[in-house]
């Protein structure tokens, strides 16, 4: 689910065939399709752009709350359960994840 991108945007994935990012709102009507096939469930990662620190993840947290919890409340309706990947939660331009503690990179250490 692509929250950077238009909420009805289906859009290829260039590297990996059959693979699409989806807008929120795209991502909402899918559910209908999974409902249908007797699946209990889906795996949502969700896309965003890097951050470049904890105060813009502040600015940031309430559209991955909202997208998040939209989701979740249409998965609900058709019994279905969310998983959501963490992996691009605060997603750092060096391609860690989480927020960076006072400690440079190099040094370790996330906020989770």
């Amino acid at each position: 689910m692509d929250i950077t991108a238009d909420p009805h945007s289906v859009k290829a994935h260039r590297s990996i065939p059959g693979y699409e990012s989806l807008g929120i709102g795209a991502a909402a009507e899918r559910l209908d399709a999974v409902a249908g096939l007797g699946i209990k469930g889906v795996a949502v990662r969700v896309i965003d752009r890097p951050v470049s620190g904890r105060e813009e993840w502040r600015g940031r947290r309430d559209p991955w709350v909202s997208a998040i919890g939209t989701l979740v409340e249409e998965a609900a309706a058709r019994h279905l359960t969310v998983v959501v990947d963490p992996f691009s939660a605060a997603l750092q331009p060096t391609g860690q994840w989480g927020l960076l503690s006072d400690l440079e990179p190099a040094d370790g250490g996330t906020l989770g």
